[in-house]
């Protein structure tokens, strides 16, 4: 198992972006497994107990996976957001209407 610092981001944000794209939600889970911690992501459907661990990798401390993990999913949903396809909002207010005058 990588440590987190080998991870490949551009991997991570590629799988990411398949499992939001398949409707399922990413979560991530840090538990202490002998002088190591360990976070794995999680990806998950809220309508179904189906839950699938896509990507593990190692740290020294809790604290140090928790906010490298927290940082990876907040850059990634920015990114994500941002991709999505938005149809902008006409502003009324400024668009000049033409005045019909009568002759």
């Amino acid at each position: 198992m990588k440590k987190y610092g080998q991870a490949n981001v551009q991997i991570l944000f590629d799988l990411f972006s398949w499992k939001k794209r398949a409707g399922e939600s990413i979560r991530f889970e840090i538990v202490q497994q002998g002088r190591f911690w360990v976070v794995s992501f999680i990806s998950y459907d809220q309508h179904s107990p189906y839950e699938h661990t896509f990507a593990s990798f190692m740290g020294d401390t809790h604290d140090e996976l928790y906010s490298w993990s927290l940082d990876l999913l907040t850059d990634f949903t920015i990114q994500f957001d941002k991709s999505v396809v938005s149809f902008p909002i006409p502003d009324v207010m400024n668009t000049p209407v033409s005045t019909p005058t009568l002759q």
